[in-house]
């Protein structure tokens, strides 16, 4: 039998962020989209792809992005 893991640190945490960031995107762009735009490089964050931001820590570069297309302030 095969036991399951939680992610723990670092793994969580990168996990955590993915998730609240697939959270807001439902609210401004066509869900079924959300994987393409994740994986896709994007002008607005020099041409990388959120998905590896948000995999290298830098989650906040895409948080800032989204506010933008919310049209709410970042922080």
């Amino acid at each position: 039998m095969n036991a399951t893991r939680s992610p723990t640190g670092d793994r969580a945490e990168r996990l955590a962020e993915l998730s609240s960031i697939v959270e807001r995107l439902v609210l401004v762009i066509k869900a079924d989209y959300i994987p393409v735009w994740l994986r896709k490089p994007n002008v607005a964050l020099d041409d990388d792809k959120p998905l590896d931001l948000i995999a290298a820590g830098s989650y906040r570069k895409v948080s800032r992005l989204i506010a933008a297309l919310e049209g709410t302030p970042a922080s």
